[in-house]
């Protein structure tokens, strides 16, 4: 199965504007910030259709959670396009088991003979629907201990329900005696059906439960034209199936377009989609996004990693942080420059941006990238009563001025504007940037998408389809 992806532009301006707003050229805009700070006028309200529909792409194949990037009048994209091709063999696997209500941990025989004998009993066969789930879940409270109810509930509880319609026991020390043998071809499995003397019921059902097909990918970067979303080029790489972790944002800068895919960093042509360079990378891709810093072009893929721009040579990797969601962003500082970003350890890093060297770390990192004014990080963390936080920045380390512990979901970031921080997520939150207090809860529903503010209004997801 081919998931289909339709890129949408929506006129949300008021009249048509007399500016062009800036490229939008990598994840989390021009600043890295989730701030368009050129907005033209948009919409304070919407009718309840939405605004109006400018542009529909084509159907495009993907699977990922990249954002779009803008620059000079084409919108970029990376996807993670994936199929199912069939298979000529078949193999038992414990999913196979599984599916067919198979359980590793299997209870002692005496209980396993009560509840063989129970489910089909002349009472499982009276009771329909909600009464026969009840009456398992009764069963169950009443006939094991609290410890054996931990263990064994659920595969109790199911066979139940399924009275004389479960696989049988000895249907399962069958197939088990052949987990993950390959059998060549169905004619195989079903001449091995035959000889176990499974009905034809069971062996349908049983086919049903074992993969029939391999998922193929190819990771694609499209490039569309920003003012019809008519394609201009797409190009296509070696891939591994992959889901949230085929989520990087493209970034542009000049005429070179930086992006990680499932098994390698690309540099391609903006123009033409041509490569410039590619480097493998470890792992199965990374949501981290590029940032590029003078010849530099820096992301969190395993580590954290600078490479050159022009020839993709490593110039230098921080070992000590590691990861793949978060991505780094440029913190300026005087004459210096340093990375931020989360680490896997739910740290935020600090690493200086020429030479690679660890400065500091300290407790809240994660998923997040991070929002910078001046000399204040504010980040959100999914680390246990970490919340949305701030710190004071120095060279040498960074003071927490103040932590406000919310429920945060996903994979979301948080913007800064005009003295107060945004995050969006299980619940729209508004706090104040000096002191962290609450200044109004909205609202959320929202575990992927970060909010950006556009004309001083803040646009975010809700429940992954609602804008």
């Amino acid at each position: 199965m081919r998931i289909f992806i339709m890129f949408s532009v929506l006129a949300c301006w008021l009249v048509a504007p007399v500016a062009v707003a800036d490229d939008w050229h990598q994840w989390r805009g021009k600043d890295r910030n989730g701030v368009a700070l050129s907005s033209p006028p948009l919409a304070s309200l919407w009718s309840a259709s939405g605004p109006k529909l400018a542009w529909e792409s084509q159907p495009i194949a993907g699977k990922g959670f990249g954002s779009l990037a803008i620059a000079g009048g084409r919108v970029y994209l990376y996807v993670n396009d994936q199929r199912d091709e069939p298979i000529a063999s078949r193999t038992v696997t414990e999913q196979t088991l599984r599916k067919l209500g198979w359980d590793r941990r299997m209870p002692p025989a005496d209980i396993l003979a009560k509840v063989e004998a129970e489910r089909v009993s002349r009472k499982q066969r009276r009771l329909r629907g909600k009464d026969r789930r009840e009456w398992a879940e009764q069963w169950v409270e009443d006939n094991l201990s609290a410890e054996d109810q931990k263990q064994y509930r659920n595969f109790i509880r199911k066979r139940l329900e399924e009275g004389e319609f479960a696989v049988a026991l000895d249907v399962y020390a069958k197939l088990e005696s052949v987990r993950d043998k390959k059998f060549e071809s169905v004619d195989a499995l079903e001449e091995w059906f035959t000889a176990q003397k499974f009905d034809f019921p069971l062996q349908e059902r049983i086919s049903k439960s074992i993969i029939d097909s391999k998922t193929q990918a190819d990771d694609r970067v499209w490039c569309l034209d920003a003012a019809t979303g008519k394609p201009l080029w797409n190009r296509k790489f070696e891939a591994s199936p992959s889901d949230r972790d085929a989520s990087s944002t493209p970034c542009i800068v000049g005429n070179q377009l930086f992006v990680v895919t499932t098994k390698q960093v690309l540099c391609l042509r903006a123009d033409t989609g041509e490569p410039i360079w590619q480097a493998a990378i470890k792992g199965n891709g990374a949501p981290s996004s590029f940032v590029v810093h003078e010849n530099k072009a820096i992301v969190l893929a395993q580590q954290l990693t600078a490479f050159d721009v022009k020839t993709g040579d490593v110039i230098w990797t921080q070992e000590q942080v590691q990861g793949n969601r978060s991505s780094p962003v440029i913190w300026s500082h005087g004459n210096r420059q340093f990375v931020l970003c989360g680490t896997k350890k739910n740290k935020i890093a600090c690493v200086d941006a020429n030479t690679g060297d660890l400065k500091w770390e300290v407790d809240g990192g994660g998923y997040a990238t991070c929002a910078i004014e001046g000399d204040v990080l504010v980040s959100n963390s999914r680390a246990k009563e970490a919340g949305v936080f701030a710190y004071r920045l120095s060279p040498d380390g960074a003071t927490k001025l103040w932590q406000e512990p919310i429920k945060v979901e996903g994979m979301v970031s948080p913007v800064i504007y005009e003295g107060h921080v945004y995050v969006v997520s299980s619940e729209a939150v508004c706090l104040s940037l000096k002191t962290g207090e609450v200044v109004w809860r909205g609202k959320g529903g929202n575990r992927i998408s970060s909010p950006l503010i556009a004309d001083g209004k803040l646009f975010g997801m809700l429940n992954g389809t609602r804008l």
